[in-house]
């Protein structure tokens, strides 16, 4: 889908939901907010996971007592939800109304409930992370107003491309992301200026105290689940490059991540089985390690 198409199909969408979202309007207008916000923050959920991690780590960088929460999506686990909870943000769960597609008019009609409350604030910063539900409710937000779009993946620049002139900045987790989005306005000729609203922010995490030590074997461990973007199959081959090569290396793999292993590769690992911590996880993790 070209840039023009995509502008074109929202224009058709708006105008067609106009009355429905300006119902909610009325609605938020008459059913205000208990106080004033400064900082609005679409989520999907609160489901275990990176972005998710993220997104909990964002609200500590505002004033958490300005700052509103509204989840769009029904969660699978819902584990993240105490550091959203902890953060001291307010909360709206909106899931159970507008993730519904037998009653999609709700969806419609709450776009123009946030919408006004936004409207109210003065100068509201509004941010989405990974969210689709934000793209839905931007269009009916009046300026000035900060618009910042958090992304993790491509999954939605066909569609996401069409707020262009809308969003104020686009972050982007992973340079190939951003990359991936020039190239969209080079093919699109979208005007210079837009170029600098992209920006791309490296995930951080916190580095401990370094502690010198002597091991005679260089320990390598990888965490997370068996998803094609975390790269476990180039973790896979250097394995069997340190295993062919006899090198003093031991690696342990904990995740979702024996479908990447050859049955080659998994006779020289020892599979140890399986975590059950419901607490924290909810399911069963594989762990494989390789010993050399």
């Amino acid at each position: 889908m070209t840039y023009k198409q995509a502008v074109f199909k929202q224009q058709i969408e708006l105008f067609l939901i106009s009355p429905i979202v300006r119902l909610g309007k009325i609605w938020g207008s008459l059913n205000k907010l208990s106080k004033q916000y400064t900082h609005f923050f679409f989520f999907p959920c609160a489901d275990m996971g990176g972005s998710i991690k993220v997104n909990a780590d964002i609200i500590k960088c505002v004033d958490s007592d300005k700052a509103l929460i509204i989840f769009s999506k029904k969660p699978q686990n819902n584990k993240f939800l105490s550091l959203f909870q902890n953060s001291g943000a307010d909360i709206i769960d909106l899931s159970s109304k507008i993730d519904n597609k037998a009653f999609h008019v709700v969806n419609i009609f709450y776009r123009g409930v946030l919408s006004s409350w936004m409207n109210s604030t003065h100068s509201p910063v509004i941010l989405g992370g990974e969210s689709l539900y934000f793209y839905k409710v931007i269009p009916f937000v009046k300026k000035p107003s900060t618009i910042i779009e958090l992304c993790h993946l491509n999954t939605w620049f066909n569609y996401s491309q069409a707020f262009i002139t809308k969003i104020t900045y686009r972050i982007f987790s992973t340079k190939k992301v951003k990359r991936d989005v020039e190239e969209q306005y080079k093919k699109n000729n979208i005007p210079p200026q837009y170029f600098s609203k992209l920006l791309f922010i490296d995930n951080a995490i916190n580095i401990p105290y370094y502690i010198n030590t002597k091991n005679n074997i260089l320990q390598i461990v990888f965490v997370g689940r068996g998803a094609p973007q975390k790269r476990v199959h180039i973790i896979v081959e250097i394995l069997e490059m340190a295993h062919k090569l006899n090198l003093p290396v031991h690696f342990t793999f904990v995740g979702d991540v024996e479908k990447y292993f050859s049955s080659e590769t998994l006779k020289i690992c020892t599979v140890l089985g399986e975590i059950n911590d419901e607490q924290n996880y909810n399911r069963y993790i594989p762990i494989v390690i390789a010993l050399f």
